[in-house]
């Protein structure tokens, strides 16, 4: 006869029986993922999941290890046939902008190997755009990436970052899986500024977000990525580039000798 929040919260937010499962996966260390400390090369990327039933969001480790080259990108879903169209060409935006980033007349003498790891099947789209990005950052640099902070987001060329879609289930689908290995206290999401009009969370993740436990930062730029990712007191942009390039100079004088 009335029907009060707690009704269209029961049924509208509901933990589906596969969310209880996929949360399970994480309890029991079948995915590996960190949400403390820094890693090199290594980022929380978030994604959707749609089971062609319901959508929701899962995070997922996202992984750059660099070796002496020619400034290629190898992403091993393409190099597997695991890789949509969409993702090919995000992979291709991402050459151009690593290579513009560091004066774009000389050929990097780094090659970049990129991985989502303990992901079997096809991925597509370019919302990982951001977090291939800052994994090939770190991987060069040698400069650790926060495990707390969960990122989303593309880019294009000249590293403005652009719109995704999903962003809600993303965001509630890294608060999940903090607050079962854990907790959700100091931990968060990076997300494009252009999303923020687009929120709209559930009660349980606002409440987080007001108490000042989960947090949502935003970024227009990979170097605001680069700020809030990587940087602290000592660490901002301008190092991590100096860093980058410090890192390419030794490649470059390790080629082998002509005899």
């Amino acid at each position: 006869d009335y029907i009060e929040v707690k009704d269209i919260e029961n049924t509208f937010c509901k933990n589906e029986i596969i969310d209880k499962q996929i949360d399970d996966v994480y309890i029991e260390n079948q995915i590996f993922i960190d949400i403390s400390g820094k890693k090199v090369g290594q980022v929380n990327a978030l994604s959707i999941l749609n089971t062609g039933y319901f959508v929701f969001g899962k995070p997922i480790k996202m992984t750059c290890s660099c070796v002496k080259g020619e400034g290629n990108i190898f992403d091993v879903q393409r190099e597997s046939n695991l890789s949509g169209k969409i993702h090919n060409k995000a992979i291709s935006t991402i050459n151009g902008y690593i290579n513009s980033l560091l004066g774009g007349y000389s050929k990097l003498p780094v090659n970049f190997h990129l991985n989502f790891e303990q992901v079997y099947g096809s991925v597509d789209g370019d919302s990982a755009s951001v977090a291939e990005v800052i994994a090939i950052i770190s991987s060069v640099s040698k400069i650790g990436i926060k495990q707390n902070i969960a990122v989303t987001g593309s880019i294009n060329q000249f590293g403005k970052v652009q719109p995704v879609g999903g962003v809600n289930d993303k965001i509630e689908g890294f608060f999940n899986v903090c607050k079962v290995l854990g907790g959700t206290n100091g931990k968060g999401v990076l997300i494009p500024e252009s999303n923020i009009s687009s929120l709209a969370l559930k009660n349980e993740v606002e409440e987080e977000i007001k108490n000042g436990k989960f947090h949502i930062y935003s970024m227009e730029t990979v170097e605001d990525a680069v700020d809030i990712l990587m940087g602290d007191e000592n660490v901002d942009f301008d190092i991590v580039l100096h860093e980058i390039k410090n890192e390419c100079r030794k490649y470059s004088m390790n080629k082998p000798r002509k005899h």
